[in-house]
């Protein structure tokens, strides 16, 4: 198994691409990371199992999904100057 996903989304690939080009402002490419890692951590987490869960809402009381016990996790890429 695993523990490195790398993800084959074409929107992923536009972004990667974006995020590489030698004329993207800092700016621009901060938020491409925001946009990247939002995707990834969205597919990533496709396969989670979910479990009942009973609750109210304004007019009545339905069955809803929360995550059950998983095994996914996320962690940060190791930097400089990130400490630890």
């Amino acid at each position: 198994m695993s523990s490195v996903f790398a993800s084959n989304h074409p929107l992923v690939a536009h972004m990667l691409s974006r995020l590489r080009a030698k004329d993207t402002e800092p700016k621009k490419l901060r938020g491409l990371v925001r946009e990247i890692s939002a995707l990834l951590a969205y597919e990533a987490t496709a396969d989670l199992i979910v479990v009942p869960r009973q609750l109210e809402t304004p007019l009545a009381r339905v069955t809803g999904r929360t995550p059950g016990e998983n095994r996914h996790g996320t962690h940060p890429a190791r930097r400089p100057g990130h400490g630890g």
